[in-house]
């Protein structure tokens, strides 16, 4: 399992992958998803947000900031919990197996951190 960088590079590499998508070409990729295209700007803003994010990853990783990586173990499964219960009540049950990816990369990073001073 390797170590806690490791876990959070491939977060990162995740969420560069779904966001410059999001970003550059949303009507390629939320057919692949079951939405509807849009031309609306909404799909766009939340691909920047997404790489702006990873940003921090990126930050986290070049630093050794354990403590960033111990915290976004908690913010990824609270949005695990958060997509899961979109995705059952808006019947997209696609994003399930998301909220499944994000808590594997979640609990990878968890299992791999040292453990506190």
């Amino acid at each position: 399992m390797a170590n806690w960088r490791t876990s959070m590079y491939a977060q990162l590499v995740y969420m560069i992958g779904m966001g410059l998508p999001f970003l550059l070409a949303p009507n390629f990729m939320l057919p692949m998803l079951g939405l509807d295209p849009t031309h609306e700007i909404w799909i766009r803003i939340l691909g920047l947000l997404v790489l702006a994010v990873s940003v921090y990853y990126a930050s986290a990783i070049s630093g050794e900031n354990i403590a960033f990586a111990r915290t976004s173990v908690r913010g990824r499964l609270i949005f695990c919990v958060g997509l899961t219960g979109l995705a059952l009540v808006y019947d997209q049950y696609i994003f399930i197996l998301f909220a499944v990816l994000e808590a594997g990369l979640a609990v990878w990073t968890h299992r791999t951190l040292p453990a506190p001073a």
